[in-house]
């Protein structure tokens, strides 16, 4: 399509956002918004532990990486 730019364009300019920190701060002013309109439901939030680093750089198990690596793959 003419006017779009290349998928490595587009992949390059999401990881170069990400490590500015882009989309955090993006997170965090939507969340801020959606609060302040009284939209939020924090009833139906959760973690997903996938996101979360782990504490004091422990090992993911064993049965949790296969688990993530099939997933990938499906």
């Amino acid at each position: 399509m003419e006017g779009w730019p290349s998928g490595q364009t587009c992949w390059r300019r999401f990881h170069e956002w990400q490590r500015a920190g882009v989309w955090a701060r993006l997170l965090e002013r939507m969340q801020e918004l959606i609060e302040r309109e009284g939209l939020a439901d924090w009833s139906r939030a959760i973690v997903d532990a996938s996101l979360v680093d782990a504490k004091k750089g422990a090992k993911r198990s064993a049965a949790r990486s296969e688990a993530a690596l099939g997933a990938a793959s499906t």
